[in-house]
């Protein structure tokens, strides 16, 4: 098989795990390091717009793992997780727990059918991010969550436009027009009105709509 830079994300509907694979133009033991000593990990792992300001290793069964990305405005973005399995050079079997969604690391063994709606939201939400998707859609991303964790929806998106990911979203929520270079605002299926967001945040079509003022 060729090397590739590609990322691949298998993620089973009906097994609680995400599978990512890439392959790559390196010895089997080099590629092991990278993933484990935190010398080489905070060299490549993360958004290419982002400090790791933490990076803690414990590697053996049972040990964990944290690593915690800060963006250039100071905003901070941690993960963590327990080893699983370990077999130098092959293999390397861990638990991952994003946490922008503490709520779901308590839940992470339970079938998601059996998850509130706002869990199965910031499932669905965190299970796209992972794969770092060019180009995101998404239809009211905040209905079904509480408005704390709209704010951590709406910094985990704008985390990921620094990334190089694209946003096309279909919102009631005013708040996401802070992530937004333009944005339309439709009313009884027409758009109403149009702009960048500096353009919408002033405009009266905007104020009417929302606020009735």
């Amino acid at each position: 098989m060729a090397p590739s830079q590609k990322l691949e994300v298998i993620v089973a509907p009906d097994k609680p795990t995400i599978v990512t694979r890439r392959t790559v133009d390196a010895p089997r033991a080099l590629v092991f390091d990278a993933w484990t000593k935190p010398e080489y990990i905070k060299r490549w792992l993360g958004p290419r717009n982002m400090e790791m300001v933490v990076c803690d290793v414990d590697l053996r069964v049972g040990g964990g793992y944290r690593f915690v990305h800060r963006t250039p405005d100071g905003q901070e973005f941690g993960f963590h997780g327990t080893y699983r399995e370990i077999s130098r050079p092959d293999r390397l079997v861990s638990t991952y727990v994003f946490e922008l969604f503490p709520d779901l690391a308590a839940r992470r063994s339970a079938a998601a059918a059996s998850l509130s709606g706002g869990q199965r939201k910031m499932l669905g939400i965190a299970k796209v991010l992972i794969s770092e998707p060019r180009l995101l859609l998404m239809d009211e991303p905040s209905s079904g969550l509480a408005p704390v964790f709209v704010k951590h929806v709406i910094d985990a998106l704008r985390a990921a436009i620094g990334d190089g990911t694209s946003l096309l979203i279909a919102e009631q929520n005013i708040a996401f027009l802070d992530l937004a270079d333009r944005g339309y605002l439709l009313d009884h299926g027409k758009v109403r009105v149009s702009g960048t967001r500096e353009e919408l945040e002033a405009s009266d079509a905007v104020r009417e709509t929302y606020f009735g003022l």
